[in-house]
């Protein structure tokens, strides 16, 4: 083989072999199933499962925490935190997450920040 072919074959043996060892690494990537003992008793759950748990326990419902509980949302300081209850004291509480949008400064923007971190109660 002439040198510019030999480079060419390595330049693609090389390619083949992280083609190959990156779709084996995405193809082993499976959603393992963790037990957990709870109340002594032993239940089967996914990584996502688990995951969901941990995102939905971080939420803080707008319609019953208090003003300090309400600053633990990305973007709502003391300020906000005292419309938002204001705005339930005059208006009662909200239905769905984007009713908060009704506070005034809180817009689509801040409301995108904010919207894994609510929950309505």
């Amino acid at each position: 083989m002439a040198h510019p072919e030999k480079t060419a074959f390595i330049a693609l043996s090389v390619i083949l072999f992280i083609l190959t060892v990156f779709l084996h690494v995405k193809s082993s990537r499976v959603c393992h199933d963790i037990m957990i003992a709870k109340d002594g008793t032993r239940r089967t759950r996914t990584l996502r499962e688990i995951d969901r748990e941990l995102r939905e326990s971080r939420r803080i419902s707008v319609n019953t925490a208090t003003q300090t509980e309400l600053t633990l949302i990305p973007g709502i300081g003391d300020k906000f935190a005292a419309e938002i209850a204001e705005y339930r004291s005059a208006y009662g509480p909200f239905r769905q997450p984007r009713d908060i949008m009704a506070v005034k400064g809180i817009g689509p923007s801040r409301f995108a920040e904010m919207r894994e971190f609510i929950k309505i109660e």
